[in-house]
């Protein structure tokens, strides 16, 4: 309910374009490295790793969200298998990279030119103040940020490595604009980040409950 409720989320719905391809590809990749190294120490880290392949060819800003991806695999799976899967979560950066060079090198050479306009070499179509993009941030998912570090804290104690992958994960791609001042498609680059947030606004609305239920059942 917490993400598609959220705005920046229904407006992207309304566009013909590969970002709400890219976002269930990296919301997919997601679920399955948690699913799985909660379940097989990461085992389908193959998996991952050619959906976020795919995640980056539909789009190249899902660049940003693969290591988030990653990291929050060995951050839930730690505590149960230890280094394996650390062992799989390299495994599965290195074959991300390896999907994705051979793709490009093979049928889509004519992609390098825009992955580097977009990246390395990238031209700033409309510049802008720091101050003004953090205001667009807050006006569309501002409140759910909010409720996301909320959220988060009451998880800090036990899970503090989780609670930080998954708010690092929300704000990756909207602290990137910032960063290099851009404010095209920053309405609609905002929304990646709920798929990281929405879990915490879950927790957190179904902990009050919870405790909802206890001192009604007094």
């Amino acid at each position: 309910a917490a993400f598609m409720l959220c705005g920046s989320v229904i407006y992207i719905s309304h566009f013909a374009t590969y970002d709400s391809m890219t976002m269930a590809l990296v919301a997919l990749a997601a679920w399955l490295a948690v699913y799985s190294a909660q379940r097989d120490g990461f085992a389908f880290a193959p998996a991952v790793a050619a959906l976020l392949t795919l995640a980056f060819l539909a789009k190249y800003a899902g660049a940003v969200y693969a290591p988030v991806v990653i990291v929050l695999g060995v951050v839930v799976g730690w505590p149960l298998y230890g280094w394996k899967v650390v062992r799989r979560a390299i495994y599965a950066t290195v074959a991300a990279l390896v999907m994705t060079f051979s793709v490009i090198e093979l049928w889509g050479r004519s992609m390098i030119p825009g992955i580097q306009s977009t990246t390395s070499s990238r031209v700033i179509l409309s510049p802008a103040s720091h101050s003004f993009l953090i205001t667009v941030i807050a006006t569309w998912v501002g409140p759910w940020l909010v409720l996301a570090l909320i959220g988060g804290l009451f998880r800090l104690r036990r899970q503090w490595m989780l609670v930080g992958v998954l708010l690092l994960g929300s704000v990756a791609g909207p602290i990137d604009q910032v960063r290099i001042g851009e404010a095209t498609s920053l309405s609609k680059h905002v929304a990646f980040g709920i798929v990281f947030a929405a879990p915490l606004i879950g927790d957190l609305f179904a902990r009050n409950q919870r405790v909802v239920d206890i001192q009604t059942a007094f």
